[in-house]
């Protein structure tokens, strides 16, 4: 398939965040063969209480967000650099 962030359709990722609970699965916030599609997150809502799968995310995203993925995927959390 293809993958295509939310960003390029012009859709604010915080916006659509801000009312989720749990996400059935992965976030997958970076992809490291190409940043293009990295996540332009600025903030893990405090309403997200839960991720079942894993999370991925860049070294500087971790850095931002690392407390709020540690809660929400405690043990999940893979970091690409």
């Amino acid at each position: 398939g293809i993958t295509i962030p939310y960003s390029m359709f012009g859709l604010n990722e915080d916006d659509l965040l801000k009312n989720v609970r749990v996400i059935n699965g992965n976030l997958i916030l970076s992809f490291p063969k190409n940043k293009l599609y990295n996540s332009l997150i600025t903030k893990i809502p405090s309403t997200l209480e839960k991720v079942t799968g894993r999370v991925e995310c860049t070294s500087a995203q971790y850095k931002i967000f690392g407390a709020d993925l540690e809660r929400i995927a405690p043990g999940r959390v893979v970091v690409h650099k």
